[in-house]
């Protein structure tokens, strides 16, 4: 990093040309934005900026610092916030801790503290949009970053925004303000307040819980796999052991084995079955195919003992492709 400095600094005209050239490096060669970069040794500066090139905002701004003082420049690391959130429920904006964000500030001769942001180098969609935009695809944002959309993240910004009125109006306030908030509510007590304000939490907590509860029941299975479902249990129930983890061919080449009547309705159960579930011309005549052909499957019980793997119908269905 030293002998990458002194070149810059032999080669430039000034300090500006040092520090144009240092954020010409970090656009012209292969780095890279990632919340998950590679572990650092001691040389982590050179190991950096010449081996995994891989990093955030504070592997590119101490990096940059470096140079620029091995360049003979006076530069500093300076840590704050880069975007937010504006919440349109109460009109303020939100900032989180990953919103948190590096760069420099180098000393240029009648200029003074110039900010130089190199991280805008290598992933500029950062700078502009956001640090969501600036991950590669696989790589986790940490919580809060994406926000959501859609109802679930209309109900988090107006908790959002309650949570901040209760702040400012309440908490934050002395009694003579308190005392005016609860007057122009009609609540004279701070009883009532309590009363109030329990019976508003209990309200949200049961409509937030209802909420989740909907989004999170179970999708209801589609026709085909209930209809394979149907064929694997009833081929069960009749002494054929019917592993979760069987696919289709194979399962169906051990019934048509054992019920050798049953060979051609067998196989036109998996064939339109096939065809529903990964072909890319099914119709439906295919469905219709497959329940008719479901309710003709009548196998006998097999010789023996009970069947001992008689798979419920809910996994029953499941199968490797």
């Amino acid at each position: 990093a030293r002998e990458l400095a002194r070149r810059w600094r032999d080669e430039a005209g000034g300090d500006r040309d040092v520090v144009e050239q240092g954020l010409r490096h970090f656009a012209s060669e292969p780095f890279s934005y990632t919340l998950q970069p590679p572990l650092l040794d001691d040389d982590s500066v050179d190991q950096f900026l010449f081996e995994t090139r891989a990093g955030f905002c504070e592997h590119y701004a101490s990096a940059f610092s470096v140079l620029m003082r091995a360049a003979d420049i006076p530069a500093r690391v300076v840590t704050g916030y880069l975007g937010g959130r504006m919440n349109p429920a109460g009109d303020y904006m939100i900032v989180r801790q990953s919103d948190a964000h590096a760069w420099v500030e180098v000393w240029l001769e009648g200029e003074g503290w110039v900010r130089v942001d190199p991280t805008a180098q290598v992933a500029p969609e950062r700078v502009e949009h956001g640090l969501a935009e600036a991950l590669p695809d696989g790589d986790p944002a940490p919580g809060g970053v994406t926000g959501g959309d859609g109802l679930v993240g209309s109900l988090s910004l107006r908790w959002d925004a309650m949570n901040a009125y209760w702040n400012r109006w309440v908490l934050a306030y002395g009694p003579t303000l308190q005392d005016n908030l609860m007057q122009r509510l009609s609540l004279g007590s701070w009883q009532r307040v309590v009363i109030a304000l329990t019976a508003t939490m209990a309200l949200l907590l049961g409509a937030l819980a209802a909420l989740l509860l909907y989004r999170s029941r179970p999708r209801p299975p589609d026709p085909a796999t209930r209809a394979w479902r149907t064929f694997r249990h009833r081929a069960a129930r009749a002494g054929l052991r019917a592993p979760a983890s069987e696919g289709p061919h194979t399962f169906a080449r051990r019934a048509a084995a054992q019920w050798p009547d049953q060979a051609e309705v067998i196989t036109t159960i998996t064939t339109h079955y096939l065809r529903i579930r990964y072909g890319r011309h099914q119709t439906a005549a295919d469905m219709t195919a497959l329940r008719r052909a479901v309710r003709r499957f009548r196998p006998s019980r097999m010789s023996g003992d009970a069947p001992r793997a008689a798979a419920e119908p809910g996994a029953a269905g499941s199968h490797a492709g």
